[in-house]
């Protein structure tokens, strides 16, 4: 058969296991081979077969068990029953093997449609003796057994108790009441019958009596069984008076009334009450009171079936729905138990795991730490009372590490001796991640604290709860003489403003408390009583839902001592500085002017710039200066090299020529400030100027005076040579005044050549 038609075939046998499963006939259901597939209460109750196997069997074998032979000439039951099952032939006159009174037929059921491949045999009993309980009475009985059997509630099982009562006793009325287990609260469950039989008694009720059993009564209820009452009175309180009682007894038609109550060793849960309007057979009451002892049976089995079921609920929900990892293992650590929680947990489903050993699946032989966990299960399974609370590293299906606190249980035979162990666990995964980061956090926290260069003091409450190594060794105390102190008994009495030290630390606190950061100067003292300037800040943090302060206390000491160096350095270099005739400034890397001395702030102003000085670009505040100029500067703060430079500048008639010194000022190798150094020179350059042209005329000069000696003794030495020829006495005056001219020569010749060293003397120190 293909699976098509197996999930067909299971969905017609559903079918006819709802039609038949409250039927008063024995019903058997077999495949077209003749396997039985499903028979129903009535049937092993009819057979003597309940509690008993019966599906997968084949049915000529089960009737071969609860059939007797038939007599000689007749034919044989199982040759009855084959033809039932192959021909649909009836069976007649089929006798049981554990009640021979019984006449059994049997008759195949039609086939319902859609439904194939299956057989349905019906079977019906007959009590063959006289003044016997009918057949029908007996059907009656077992149906209603099933009915009441199968009940999930008081009003379930009312209802089928009623409806059974009311087939044997037509006719009759029905009340159906609990009661608690002393009997004495009495509720009324049901009323049954006819609606003007329903609305009588709904009326009697009305007027105000109750059921009310007495001792005698009472005794009857827990016994169970049925009891006849002499009139209505019997039942009801003292309320219901004779007439009442009459009135209503005839109006209902009552010939007898019965109670019984639903009871089980003693204890009471209810009761009926019988109203018969009908002669009945003799039969019928132990047939009724039969019926009530099944009641209360079921009753109790319900009771015990339902409580059983919520506890099964109850422990299955726990284990299974728990959010904890329920495990059960035995003595050598194979898993005998896997609740739904850990299969999602750890990744395996249930057949994973079962049988399989616990280091197999989910724990490690060996953890991260190197520990031996199959060694540590033996100690547990040797020392159970001792390891009752245990935790390790676990491993799910995709190698994830998990850490688990288990709770266990060690599990004894009825001999106490150990066959397993019982184990919930938790996931602390991440508690112990969580308290691994936290150790980490306060590791690292606590080094920082320690290593800190700065002292650092916790304060609660206005007073010192913790300090680090440094605090200690900036007062001079012990962190236990810390402790509980108060912050300003650190310090002297007043501060350098002449305020108190503990009024101006109150402030502090408060504000910082407030959730404004303090950062203050602060003069603490020592153990010795000295004292030292401090940096403070402080700050507020929550600790453990608790307002904190961390104070930090910087010992400044040093720095105080080197700024005020510092100023007196600066003070002095801007007194060396401002003594300076030359003008000087100092720029920054962005050009912006720092410094600049007096000469330069009256250079300045002489030249009419009127921006500000201090903070402005230089090339904003003196726009004037050239792009060489910003090039040089450039490749100052690029190279670091001084740069010695002429530059002119102009603005209006105003001419400067200076001799400019760019310094670079170097900080950890980088240049970052660039002094110039001005000096005026135009006077200078104008006199090199004067003195230039002058050179230049006294060389001119000095050319001339040579041509001119040149120009006088070309015609002194003609006119000398003329007066030679002439001789006589004038040419003796001629000789003698041109010989006194040649002497005038001869010593212009010697003062042009001392003229000529003067020149060579000039053109070497002076020339160009």
């Amino acid at each position: 058969m293909t699976d098509k038609g197996v999930e067909q075939a299971d969905t017609d046998l559903d079918r006819l296991v709802r039609t038949y499963a409250r039927s008063r006939n024995g019903i058997v259901i077999a495949d077209e081979g003749g396997m039985v597939l499903w028979v129903n209460r009535t049937f092993r109750t009819l057979t003597g077969l309940e509690g008993q196997r019966l599906s997968g069997t084949p049915f000529l074998k089960i009737a071969s068990r609860i059939f007797i032979p038939r007599p000689p000439g007749e034919i044989p039951a199982a040759d009855a029953c084959a033809a039932l099952l192959h021909y649909d032939s009836p069976a007649e006159g089929l006798i049981l093997r554990h009640n021979p009174r019984f006449r059994i037929s049997g008759n195949v059921v039609p086939i319902l449609s859609g439904t194939c491949g299956m057989h349905i045999f019906s079977f019906k009993a007959a009590y063959t003796g006289e003044g016997t309980i009918s057949y029908e009475h007996l059907a009656l009985l077992f149906q209603a057994s099933a009915d009441i059997s199968e009940a999930s509630s008081y009003e379930d099982l009312f209802r089928h108790i009623a409806g059974s009562l009311l087939t044997l006793c037509p006719g009759s009325a029905i009340l159906l009441f609990s009661t608690d287990q002393s009997g004495e609260s009495v509720q009324i469950r049901s009323i049954e019958g006819t609606e003007r039989q329903k609305a009588l008694i709904r009326k009697l009720l009305k007027s105000g009596t109750t059921l009310q059993p007495t001792d005698s009564m009472f005794g009857h209820l827990q016994s169970g069984g049925l009891e006849l009452v002499a009139g209505i009175r019997d039942l009801f309180d003292e309320s219901l008076t004779a007439s009442a009682s009459a009135r209503f007894e005839k109006a209902i038609g009552l010939l007898k009334m019965f109670y019984a109550g639903f009871s089980w060793k003693g204890t009471i849960y209810g009761g009926v009450v019988l109203f018969q309007t009908a002669e009945g057979s003799h039969l019928e009451l132990p047939v009724i009171e039969a019926l009530i002892r099944q009641a209360s049976v079921a009753i109790r089995q319900w009771q015990y079936e339902e409580a059983l079921v919520r506890s099964e609920e109850k422990y299955r929900d726990l284990v299974h729905h728990a959010n904890s990892v329920i495990l059960r293992i035995d003595k050598n650590s194979k898993i005998t138990f896997f609740n739904e929680y850990a299969q999602k947990f750890y990744g395996f489903s249930q057949d994973e795991v079962i049988g399989r050993s616990i280091f197999e699946t989910i724990i490690p032989r060996i953890d991260s730490f190197g520990k031996n966990l199959h060694e540590s299960l033996s100690i547990i399974f040797e020392n159970p009372e001792e390891h009752q609370e245990t935790e390790n590293e676990n491993v799910t299906r995709d190698g994830r590490r998990v850490w688990i606190s288990w709770r266990n249980r060690i599990i004894r035979d009825k001999d106490g001796s150990v066959t397993g162990m019982l184990c919930v666990g938790s996931d602390i995964t991440e508690q112990k991640r969580a308290i691994s980061q936290l150790r980490g956090s306060e590791r690292m926290l606590r080094t920082l604290f320690e290593s800190s260069r700065d002292g650092i003091l916790l304060i609660k409450d206005n007073l010192i709860f913790d300090c680090n190594r440094r605090g200690e060794a900036l007062f001079g105390y012990t962190r236990e003489e810390l402790i509980g102190r108060k912050p300003f008994d650190l310090s002297p009495e007043d501060q350098h403003d002449g305020l108190p030290s503990a009024y101006r630390n109150r402030g502090y606190l408060d504000a910082a408390l407030a959730g404004t950061p303090q950062l203050f100067e602060w003069v603490h003292q020592r153990a010795d009583g000295t004292l030292f300037d401090a940096e403070i800040s402080l700050t507020r943090m929550e600790i453990f839902d608790e307002s904190t302060l961390i104070v930090t206390i910087r010992d400044i000491t040093e720095r105080k001592k080197s700024e005020n160096a510092l100023k007196e350095s600066e003070l002095r270099y801007r007194s060396t500085i401002n003594s300076m005739a030359d003008p000087i400034h100092v720029i920054d890397r962005n050009f912006r002017i720092i410094l600049v001395n007096d000469a330069f702030r009256d250079w300045f102003h002489t030249f009419g710039f009127t921006t500000d000085i201090i903070g402005n670009h230089l090339f904003m505040a003196i726009p004037v200066l050239s792009k060489t100029i910003l090039d040089e500067y450039t490749r100052v703060f690029a190279d670091g090299i001084m740069l010695l430079s002429e530059e002119t500048m102009r603005v209006g008639d105003l001419e400067l020529i200076s001799e400019t010194r760019k310094i670079p000022v170097f900080e950890e190798g980088k240049v970052v400030r660039v002094v110039t150094v001005v000096r005026d020179i135009t006077a200078q350059r104008k006199i090199e100027v004067l003195k230039r042209q002058a050179f230049e005329q006294i060389e001119n000069n000095l050319e001339q005076f040579a041509i001119l000696n040149d120009h006088i003794r070309n015609p002194l030495q003609a006119i000398v040579g003329l007066a030679d020829l002439q001789g006589g006495d004038l040419a003796e005056k001629i000789f003698t005044q041109a010989m006194e001219i040649d002497a005038i020569i001869k010593r212009l010749d010697i003062g042009w050549l001392e003229s000529e060293k003067i020149r060579q003397f000039l053109r070497k120190h002076y020339g160009e």
